[in-house]
């Protein structure tokens, strides 16, 4: 112990030194970087002298170029386009700059400038360029891709495609092609335009009856022009027979069965029609649903048409054709547990005990939903798998001296989330497996849990639980749980699912927080609980949130009898949807109702959040709640028969 003594206040005076300069560069660059973006150079300049080696400066040199693009000042952009290629900054620089050089109307700079872009208008301006500068070797393959697609493209493309029209590339054949995928997206108003560019008559004539087969499919087809069996006019009673079905499957199919004969049709075109009729005998509940989706052969079956099986077989519990379609090797896509999973109960249910119990046994080996329920089937604990993620200090700084990570860091360090992440999935996808897992190592040690579990998700290590399943929040947490009266573990995994612990999220949609709440759940819910409630802002605290997650969690739990599935997915898609997703007039296994949701979304996240409270009940060295015991059978919507 004396030695240890001894040693700390020499390690502490080592220690703070490095820590002042850290902070006092730190400071000294939020100081430059404001005067920076304020427009303020010299004051910017004088701040970042002595911070050419800090993480951030090209922060400080991308203000001072970003604003003087206009200037037009080439050699200075490209000094920093080649000194950081690859880094964020350098691409959005250069988006910016090559913006401007299209203004500017500055042709050969931009062609020399140019890389590979998203951005659909910088791609044309490009095209546009080479056309301008008479660099057309190639141009056709490069620009057809663009044209070949479903929807309108920006105005800056107009001139590329009229160079593609001048130069013979639209054929009659593409303009048919970009006419059928224009019909497919609903764009009904490219696909007229289309139509009058057709250049023979024939295909003029035969695409004015694809759009009055897309508008009144039933008197489109009775066409006399479409007697003639033509490749051109298959694919014309195709779409109008596919139209029909989607209106009304009885009509779809009578159309088929006049016209399946009259024309040599394909077997993959037969196929599709196949398929197009389970999907819409699936949508619009056909009592032979069962019967439309048996007949799609095998060379068509995909996930979705798996998942169609599945839940259309267990919204009518049918377990023989489950049994049936279930002992077919899944599609790709599809999730294998599930599977297998649905396999077993459905030899369960047709009386063949010891294989379903054989094939459950296997699956309670998996730390998952469908392990877990398969483990309630057999009596078995559930596996937890866990398997600590360890780095050495060599591998840590190895991973902290890489560009994006020690910007990410230091970003993080100043407050500037937004552009942490930004640096950090930017940089993510170029590390190897093992170097993403000691980013995510760090990440947890920074307390930035929400970046450590997507980047185990994508190097696909998923054993580490104590980074994948944080306990951050835990009083706060507790606190509410225990004043709503629910267990902590719910609310966790409430959390969990919802922004996996990413404080500032905001989703597409508007919900905010930790628990991802929606302003206007949030406004009502504090009226009800007496909360004084402001402002959206409020959602961003921690506190904020979780007193109102809390509530409104507690509220759907309540509503729906405390069924923690029903609850869950009234927290997702609204009280009103499960409502109606309940069973009409009969009780319905849990496992087989939440199978049966028809949002493939809450379907997932009823899944997950089941699954996750088991997990933070582990977490938190808690007794395990088994997922049955959470999983009442799932009464009728009016909740007359007692289950």
């Amino acid at each position: 112990m004396s030695c240890l003594r001894s040693v700390a206040p020499v390690l502490l005076l080592i220690a703070l030194p490095v820590y002042a300069a850290e902070n006092d560069q730190r400071a000294r660059f939020k100081q430059a970087y404001a005067a920076a973006r304020s427009g303020d150079t010299v004051r910017a300049l004088k701040l970042a002298e002595d911070l050419t080696q800090y993480p951030l400066y090209q922060y400080l040199e991308y203000e001072h170029l970003n604003r003087r693009l206009h200037l037009g000042q080439a050699d200075a952009v490209r000094k920093f386009l080649t000194e950081y290629e690859g880094d964020v900054l350098a691409d959005r620089l250069r988006t910016a700059w090559l913006k401007t050089l299209a203004r500017q109307n500055r042709w050969a700079d931009f062609i020399a400038d140019y890389r590979p872009q998203q951005d659909t208008a910088l791609q044309c301006h490009w095209l546009g360029a080479r056309i301008r500068q008479h660099l057309t070797d190639g141009l056709a393959a490069d620009a057809l891709p663009l044209w070949l697609v479903g929807k309108s493209q920006p105005d800056e493309c107009d001139q590329v495609f009229s160079w593609l029209k001048q130069n013979n590339e639209l054929t009659d054949d593409r303009i048919w092609s970009r006419l059928q995928l224009a019909l497919g997206k609903g764009q009904k108003s490219l696909a007229a335009y289309l139509a009058r560019n057709l250049q023979s008559a024939d295909y003029r004539a035969l695409g004015q009856q694809l759009l009055k087969v897309h508008d009144d499919p039933a008197k489109g087809l009775q066409a006399k022009m479409l007697v003639v069996d033509s490749a051109l006019n298959r694919s014309v009673v195709l779409h109008g027979v596919n139209r029909l079905a989607a209106r009304d499957l009885d009509l779809g199919m009578n159309a088929w069965h006049a016209v399946r004969d009259r024309y040599a049709f394909t077997p993959e075109e037969r196929a599709h029609i196949d398929y197009a009729f389970a999907d819409q005998g699936f949508r619009q509940q056909h009592p032979d649903t069962a019967k439309l989706l048996d007949a799609v052969p095998p060379a068509q079956s995909d996930a979705t048409l798996d998942s169609l099986r599945l839940r259309h077989a267990l919204k009518t519990l049918d377990w023989e054709m489950l049994l049936k379609w279930t002992s077919a090797a899944p599609a790709a896509g599809t999730d294998p547990l599930a599977w297998r999973y649905w396999h077993a109960r459905a030899l369960e249910e047709t009386g063949n005990v010891a294989a379903a119990n054989t094939l459950f046994t296997e699956l309670a080996l998996q730390r998952d939903y469908y392990g877990f329920a398969a483990a309630d089937r057999v009596g078995l604990p559930y596996a937890m798998n866990d398997h600590p993620l360890t780095a050495t200090d060599a591998e840590k700084t190895a991973v902290l001296q890489i560009g994006g990570i020690a910007r990410a860091r230091e970003l993080l360090a100043l407050g500037e989330r937004y552009y942490a992440r930004r640096e950090w999935h930017f940089e993510l996808p170029r590390l190897s497996a093992r170097q993403t897992e000691v980013a995510a190592l760090l990440a947890h040690e920074w307390q930035w849990y929400d970046r450590a579990i997507m980047a185990l998700g994508q190097s696909q290590t998923l054993d580490a639980m104590e980074i994948r399943f944080p306990l951050e929040h835990l009083d706060l947490v507790t606190r509410y749980a225990e004043k709503r009266g629910m267990p902590v573990a719910l609310l966790y995994s409430i959390i969990r699912a919802e922004s996996a612990f990413m404080q500032d999220a905001r989703s597409g949609a508007g919900a905010l927080g930790l628990m991802q709440l929606m302003p206007a759940t949030a406004k009502e819910t504090a009226n009800r609980i007496g909360f004084r409630y402001e402002n959206a802002n409020q959602l961003l605290s921690a506190d904020a949130n979780v007193t109102l997650g809390s509530a409104y969690l507690k509220q759907v739990y309540d509503r729906f009898d405390q069924s923690f599935p029903m609850a869950a997915g009234a927290y997702n898609a609204g009280p009103g949807r499960i409502y109606a997703w309940r069973p009409k007039n009969t009780c319905m296994p849990a496992d087989v109702w939440i199978e049966t949701v028809p949002f493939r979304e809450t379907r997932g996240y009823i899944m997950r959040t089941l699954f996750y409270a088991a997990i933070y009940e582990w977490r938190l060295e808690q007794e395990v709640t088994k997922l049955k015991e959470r999983m009442a059978v799932v009464t009728p919507q009016g909740g007359a028969l007692s289950c």
